[in-house]
């Protein structure tokens, strides 16, 4: 059921009220105006975006949507390259010719005002103490500006001077190299503009020293960012105050012995209905990863039905899922007779042989486990255990859903006798045989890994197998191999 909002306390429309106020207060280093819908963007507005704007309203939005200071004071790449002691205030000056004697009520004028006022004393503050130094942090801001805020592999192996999936060691290298000495010289003078182009370099080093793999980007017109009530907006690279403490709380209580599936969705998963949820929470009660992915592919099948071909806005599915269990309240007196008989048994001498170590304390020494192992493409590691290569163009999120139209296959299967459980643990067999891309899958009847100890396998793989009941099958598990489903067999 989904849970309605009674609760006393901030509303939705107290929180975005609150948060317009804290924009324009705010509103002096931003590049919008806080109304709904503005966005914040990691490059500095195009000459084209702003081509139907007046001379007077073209400075003061290129100013605003300003992402460093030479684009603030409309310098264009080579000019801010060539620049020289001084230049900052001519350009500061031509610009406060344009926009011309100070009006009451423009809050957006004067905000351009004062970022070019800050932003011609701060390239000249850099230009005194190291030319050399401003020509490399210009062309690390106006490479961010080309790109348009999301820079490429072949261009940021370009900026450092590597070769496209060098590694981490090699880029840092180059970024040590050729960067060090030159933004820690201007740190003193300009903390901020240096610290910008500490944060591209950042990128730049991901980017040039991950594997060369197909990575999806957002197109240009979607690499704009909504000012949400959220952290954490990396791409942006702009530090905003911008989030406040209101909380908006709902309460619930879970009662003893029952268990709870709470789900987080972005707007883009709004179509989808409680009933759809109830269904992907039922059909899959345990396992987050099934459920998310499940809700996920039905809001994204939704939005392609009903998509506008007039507006081509791409929107953004997500859902997070998690599952939370309350044990049931015990009877003191049955409490206090195990507790009793718990003493005892610690004290019997044990002749139990121990193989490998006990996690927890309470999981089993070994366990006997059949798995079904998907691999995608941008997968890296060598796999000696392979049976084959994926597939290619496969996506992780292709993995997953694969994964999961077989759990659903699994899941319609009955289930409670032990001739279910051998009917569930040879169809399951099938499926491994099937499709899965692991050698198990080859290994006998059951297509199993035969015992594993802890400490055998993927950490991530084992805390999800060793978790399982006998004749259980797990949710959806991501390990350095792939994608998994796992069944304990014993």
């Amino acid at each position: 059921r989904a849970v309605e909002g009674t609760m006393p306390g901030h509303t939705r429309i107290d929180i975005i009220q609150s948060q317009r106020r804290r924009r324009v207060e705010a509103y002096g280093p931003l590049d919008f105006d806080g109304r709904s819908g503005e966005q914040l963007r990691a490059a500095s507005a195009s000459e084209a975006s702003l081509a139907n704007l007046s001379d007077r309203d073209r400075a003061v939005q290129k100013a605003l949507r300003a992402a460093h200071a030479f684009a603030a004071l409309g310098l264009s790449r080579q000019e801010a390259i060539a620049a020289v002691p001084g230049a900052g205030k001519s350009a500061a000056e031509a610009i406060e010719a344009v926009l011309g004697p100070r009006r009451p009520g423009e809050p957006q004028v004067e905000a351009a005002r004062s970022r070019v006022k800050a932003a011609g004393e701060a390239v000249d503050k850099m230009l005194t103490q190291d030319a050399f130094g401003v020509q490399q942090l210009a062309e690390l801001f106006y490479v961010l500006d080309e790109e348009e805020g999301i820079i490429s592999q072949q261009r940021a192996a370009a900026l450092l001077a590597v070769s496209p999936g060098c590694g981490e060691a090699v880029a840092s290298g180059a970024v040590h190299m050729r960067y060090q000495a030159v933004l820690s010289g201007l740190s003193a003078t300009c903390p901020a503009e240096a610290q910008r182009g500490w944060e591209i370099l950042r990128e730049a080093m991901d980017t040039a020293g991950r594997p060369v793999t197909p990575v999806w980007v957002p197109p240009p017109e979607a690499r704009g960012v909504e000012i949400p009530a959220a952290l954490g907006l990396r791409d942006c690279k702009r530090p905003r105050r911008l989030v406040g403490l209101e909380i908006a709380s709902e309460v619930l209580r879970i009662e003893p012995g029952s268990s709870l599936c709470l789900l987080l969705m972005t707007d883009g998963a709004n179509s989808v209905q409680p009933k759809q949820m109830a269904e992907a929470v039922a059909a899959h009660q345990g396992r987050p990863k099934a459920v998310a992915t499940q809700l996920a592919a039905v809001a994204s099948e939704q939005l392609k039905g009903a998509k506008d071909e007039k507006d081509p806005k791409e929107v953004s599915v997500g859902v997070l899922a998690a599952y939370f269990s309350v044990k049931a309240l015990e009877d003191p007196a049955v409490h206090a007779e195990a507790e009793a008989a718990d003493s005892k048994k610690r004290k019997a001498p044990s002749t139990e042989v121990v193989v490998g170590p006990q996690p927890g304390g309470g999981l089993p020494n070994r366990i006997r486990v059949s798995h079904i192992l998907l691999k995608w493409e941008a997968l890296t590691t060598h796999d000696p255990s392979a049976r084959r290569a994926a597939p290619k163009g496969r996506l992780q999120s292709d993995a997953e859903k694969e994964l999961l139209k077989l759990l659903q296959i699994l899941n319609a299967m009955p289930q409670g006798t032990p001739s279910d459980a051998k009917k569930l643990s040879a169809k399951f067999a099938e499926l491994a045989k099937a499709h899965s891309d692991c050698n198990s899958a080859n290994n006998g009847h059951l297509a199993d890994l035969g015992w594993i100890v802890p400490g055998q396998s993927d950490k991530d793989f084992e805390a999800a197998a060793f978790d399982l009941a006998v004749g259980a099958i797990s949710d959806i598990v991501i390990s350095q191999r792939g994608a998994h489903l796992v069944h304990r067999l014993a």
